[in-house]
């Protein structure tokens, strides 16, 4: 997984693109509920993006056989060693000298901040629905409220004031207007764009595109209203007799929102007839693919995937095992990559032999003082008497760092052999060693 620095701003981006492409080629040009596609689809995808990646190296045709790839060690020039997952998880700044600390703690306290914003507005919904008086009406709920309260839905409950039921009139546009927003789901799109927004909360793009589609709900939901209704002059005389100033509740869709805008829309979105402007979210998903997700080459900076390319030798050889295998043949001089019975470290299995190794490596001198760092993949084998044996380099970061993490594991104490139908056989293991500069030293 990407770390989240990357994760962040590869996500903001997508956010940003997106929002920009909304309103050049998307907003009032295209029927609403085409709108609302395009912005969700956004706002998902954007999401995801960084998660994704795609290997196009040419060198990586054999990468899908199966091998062992152990958690990373990580080794600080600073204090020795580290926690195991920090260089490559990418969410300790202090491991990978990424951020300062105080940026990182900065931005966890945001997103706590907008999370726990979200769970008051929640609450204070709950508690308007236990002082008001509910009437169940089917697929609704309607809730009549004392206080000067806008009216608005959340699912399938519709909050109102009681002043406003007392008009028929105003009731049936005011209830055929939140309706729409009940039938057509509009509160889980809300609910799933202010998780997006506790996440990017720094991003000013994920509030403007939660905005528009707040604002695509209206319109939905104006026009579907009129329709339903036929009368345009009473509809718009009805939305300006709504009282303004009243405080604003997220994530809700409020009746009385974005009047002037939703005038015009009204008058406008008869004409809205293109659907294929928002086809461009298809070459727009592609394009962002290609540049964020596809890579040739793995980038030094970035955390190694677990994957490692293996010879034609090793592949045959692995194809070869399972037809072993299934013939009931064992070959004792073969080497296993995963077995039935895997071989254990001191009774602590791999997990114990990374534990040693963290113990056992120490970051060179000479390296810290010319500011090397780097990642160093060892292969090593555990033979049929426990033994490590066949220690070589499999992915280089620099001789010197090679070197530490070679020494580290020759000197490790025999382990428990691995097992294949009953036969000692022979393993191979991968294990990366991270060797970072702490933060003093990078400065």
């Amino acid at each position: 997984m990407t770390n989240i620095v990357n994760y962040l701003l590869e996500s903001a981006a997508a956010l940003a693109l997106f929002y920009l492409v909304h309103r050049l080629f998307i907003a009032n040009r295209t029927p609403f509920a085409w709108q609302r596609l395009f912005l969700l689809g956004g706002i998902f995808f954007s999401a995801l993006l960084p998660l994704f990646h795609i290997s196009l190296s040419p060198e990586s045709p054999l990468a899908a056989f199966p091998h062992l790839l152990l958690d990373p060690v990580v080794v600080s020039a600073g204090s020795n060693v580290e926690s195991a997952t920090g260089a490559f998880s990418g969410y300790s700044p202090a491991d990978a000298g990424i951020i300062p600390s105080m940026l990182y703690y900065t931005y966890w306290a945001g997103v706590l901040a907008v999370t726990a914003l979200l769970f008051h507005r929640i609450f204070k919904i709950i508690q308007m629905r236990r002082v008001g008086r509910t009437h169940h009406h089917g697929q609704y709920q309607l809730i009549a409220l004392d206080r000067d309260t806008p009216t608005f839905s959340f699912f399938n409950q519709i909050f109102i004031r009681k002043e406003e039921m007392k008009d028929p009139q105003t009731r049936y546009y005011i209830l055929s207007h939140e309706l729409v927003h009940v039938r057509r789901l509009h509160s889980l799109d809300n609910l799933f764009a202010e998780m997006v927004s506790a996440v990017q909360w720094f991003n000013p793009f994920i509030w403007l595109l939660r905005r528009e589609l707040k604002q695509v709900h209206e319109y939905e939901a104006d026009r579907a209203a009129l329709d339903r209704a036929g009368n345009v002059h009473q509809y718009t005389s009805l939305l300006f007799r709504q009282t303004f100033g009243i405080p604003h509740i997220s994530p809700v869709n409020h009746f009385h929102s974005s009047i002037k805008k939703r005038l015009l829309m009204l008058r406008k979105s008869k004409s809205i007839t293109d659907p294929t402007r928002a086809l461009i979210f298809i070459p727009l998903v592609v394009a962002l693919i290609l540049v964020f997700a596809c890579s040739e080459k793995t980038n030094k900076n970035e955390q190694p995937q677990k994957q490692e390319t293996v010879t034609s030798k090793e592949a045959g050889a692995v194809s070869q095992q399972k037809d072993q295998k299934s013939k009931g043949q064992i070959d004792t001089d073969d080497v296993f990559i995963a077995v039935e019975e895997m071989p254990e470290f001191q009774g602590e299995g791999v997990a114990g032999f990374r534990r040693y190794i963290q113990q056992q490596v120490t970051y060179p001198e000479e390296a810290a003082e010319k500011g090397l760092e780097g990642n160093s993949f060892i292969k090593f084998i555990v033979n049929t008497e426990g033994v490590v044996e066949n220690i070589e380099v499999a992915r280089s970061s620099h001789e010197m760092l090679d070197q530490a993490a070679i020494e580290a594991i020759e000197g490790a104490p025999k382990w428990k052999p691995g097992k294949q139908d009953g036969h000692k056989v022979k393993v191979r293991f991968t294990m990366p060693v991270a060797f970072r500069l702490s933060d003093k030293q990078n400065r």
